[in-house]
């Protein structure tokens, strides 16, 4: 039996670390699919809950089944933000089922957009690393992005928006970071997607604004252009321009500088919970962001760093500063809701990939202090996950059982028509704050016509 030709398997090792490439990503992606299509097949429920009355049935598929549906509609601002990509994906998921509401549809196309916006993260993320360091960022990202941090987002069709809004971002770092010069013809598409999709997405232009600028000024970057940053920045003006003021919602933003430097805090040690910000508090704070902002410093004083590195740094450290920035000074006069941690997930990703990358850019007493800095991240990692994972687990459980007693009234009062014990239930029991309101959205024909079955159906 002959050997191979040095030629052939020279040939055969760029292919086999081709595909060794593709199948990871794609095994953590699987993965990643499966434990978010289980979370919401066992906790998911297919009655619509408060905005998706309003947003989705009352103004979106109603009017697109009466035919005066109007183009311009899908531009109308809802609450702070602008959702034309969810409007528009909704109303083609509307269409495919064949013009029945399904929610469980909309929830698992959701799935599969996190999921794919967590994949790409770390796609971009493992560039900046050496490949013996792929194996324990790809399992990481697996087993904290498979905890369902954000499950409101989950278990609701209508919150496509945040996983677009992730998804898009990621797309956007990974633009701004190239070295392609097509970039400059997709970035500022990407950040007008950004723009329509929700009101942090402006923010994320801002970030890519942030790369441009240190292309163009600090590292003399012949591949993008002063027109570039203008573009951007046209976008981003457009995007503070769209963005309405809610007063209603003046109560939940930060009132006093005081507020909004506990709701900073509290959204840079999450997970861990803060009661109040005390020294152990800013401590957290301190362990927590130190490895993203030293990656930057690394990636920018290592001689031996690639231009990549230094743009995806820069790009992800400007992205989760404006992004806790904004969500402690508009949500800091409440507490933090379910459906804002997916935001600050990816942050916590981002502070581990950094950390790798210290790691693996050290040696001899630099690596000794990166050991110190990891070991204390680690552990208070640990230390959040211990005290907020169980508080987690009864968010998800109460929330399945209200989902089942807000099934329960509207099945009653579609099937039975007891008008009485819809006005009467209790609160916690109905999927929309008016029981008046719901009551008339349950009696329009067209609504009734395009009804999850589940609703419907005697069983």
């Amino acid at each position: 039996m002959s050997s191979p030709s040095p030629s052939s398997s020279t040939d055969a090792n760029p292919l086999a670390r081709s595909m060794s490439r593709f199948m990871v990503p794609l095994c953590a992606g699987l993965a990643l699919l499966v434990a978010k299509i289980l979370f919401v097949r066992n906790f998911g429920n297919s009655t619509p809950y408060w905005d998706q009355w309003d947003a989705e049935a009352f103004l979106l598929y109603k009017p697109w089944v009466e035919g005066n549906f109007e183009l311009a509609s899908l531009l109308e601002s809802h609450n702070e933000h602008r959702i034309f990509t969810t409007r528009l994906l909704q109303l083609l998921l509307f269409e495919a089922n064949g013009r029945v509401w399904n929610p469980w549809a909309a929830m698992y196309v959701n799935a599969v957009i996190h999921t794919l916006a967590i994949v790409a993260l770390l796609v971009l993320l493992a560039r900046c690393l050496p490949a013996r360091a792929h194996g324990v960022l790809w399992l990481a990202g697996v087993l904290w992005f498979s905890l369902p941090f954000g499950w409101d987002n989950a278990l609701v069709g209508f919150q496509a928006q945040f996983f677009l809004f992730l998804a898009l971002s990621v797309a956007l770092l990974g633009v701004s970071a190239s070295e392609r010069p097509s970039g400059a013809f997709f970035g500022p598409l990407l950040a007008l997607a950004l723009v329509l999709t929700l009101a942090a997405g402006t923010l994320a232009v801002f970030a890519a604004i942030a790369v441009a600028l240190c292309r163009v000024c600090w590292w003399r970057d012949p591949r993008i252009a002063p027109l570039a940053v203008v573009d951007l920045a046209s976008v981003a003006l457009v995007g503070l321009a769209l963005t309405p003021n809610v007063e209603a919602h003046a109560e939940l933003r930060a009132r006093s500088l005081a507020e909004f430097s506990t709701a900073l805090v509290r959204a840079f040690a999450w997970p861990l919970p803060i009661e109040r910000v005390g020294l152990g508090a800013l401590l957290a704070v301190l362990v927590f962001q130190a490895p993203l902002a030293l990656a930057v410093l690394a990636s920018i004083r290592a001689a031996r760093s690639s231009l990549y590195e230094r743009r995806l740094w820069v790009g992800c450290s400007a992205w989760f500063v404006l992004q806790a920035v904004a969500l402690a000074f508009a949500r800091g006069g409440g507490e933090l809701a379910s459906r804002y941690r997916d935001v600050l997930a990816f942050g916590v990703m981002l502070q581990f990939a950094a950390l790798l990358y210290l790691w693996m850019g050290s040696d001899g007493r630099a690596r000794r202090r990166v050991l110190v800095l990891a070991l204390a991240w680690c552990v208070t990692l640990s230390m959040a996950l211990f005290a907020s994972l169980p508080r987690l687990r009864e968010e998800v459980l109460a929330r399945q059982r209200e989902a089942l007693q807000r099934e329960r009234t509207v099945r009653e009062y579609l099937l039975g028509g007891d008008v009485e014990a819809l006005l009467q239930a209790p609160a916690s029991a109905l999927p929309y704050p008016s029981a008046e309101r719901l009551r008339t959205y349950l009696d329009d024909e067209t609504l009734r016509s395009f009804l999850p079955a589940e609703l419907t159906k005697a069983r």
